[in-house]
């Protein structure tokens, strides 16, 4: 990841957040600078966690706090259990194979090229429902959720993390995780 310029702190302030976005990761990134970034295929900041391999493409640290983006490989029957963000918007871009995403009380099926926006407050899910590793383009605003994954991926890697503490530190990101749906 190559820093090319950095845009005064001045002008980074001149961002106006929606009222409903100023919450701690405004605070986290009171007077952040947005940072010029180019970043190669294969760069970003690796977080291997929950069986998925997640990718922070820019941090909101980059971008002022505004907004982050994560390209997130998923194996085949793999993805997150239900949950709800209390700060963040989700768009998910399928890049590559065939998902299946739950949000409220919907259920759609997308391959390559879909895409579906999940607004904060609604409980959703994916999971990958073709046969081989599947990948989203993930933007997350405003950007902060992945200091979750690093303290998650910070966890000792000699046995699977206790759900008490994953509850623990997600809490701490306006996540909470919910039981499953019932079929």
């Amino acid at each position: 990841m190559k820093t090319l310029f950095r845009l005064p702190a001045l002008l980074a302030g001149l961002c106006l957040l929606h009222p409903a976005l100023a919450h701690d990761v405004a605070d986290d990134h009171a007077g952040a600078e947005r940072v010029f970034t180019v970043v190669e295929p294969d760069g970003g900041e690796v977080w291997p966690i929950f069986g998925l391999e997640i990718v922070g493409k820019l941090t909101g640290a980059q971008t002022g706090g505004d907004y982050a983006v994560i390209i997130n490989t998923t194996p085949p029957d793999g993805g997150p259990p239900l949950h709800v963000h209390e700060h963040e918007d989700e768009s998910f871009y399928v890049l590559a194979g065939t998902y299946e995403f739950s949000f409220g009380d919907q259920t759609v099926t997308l391959s390559e090229g879909g895409m579906v926006f999940l607004p904060r407050g609604v409980p959703h899910t994916f999971r990958n429902v073709g046969d081989t590793p599947g990948r989203l383009l993930n933007t997350v605003t405003p950007g902060g959720l992945e200091d979750f994954f690093r303290e998650i991926h910070a966890l000792p890697k000699d046995r699977p993390p206790e759900r008490a503490l994953v509850a623990e530190i997600a809490a701490r990101y306006g996540l909470r995780f919910l039981p499953p749906r019932a079929e």
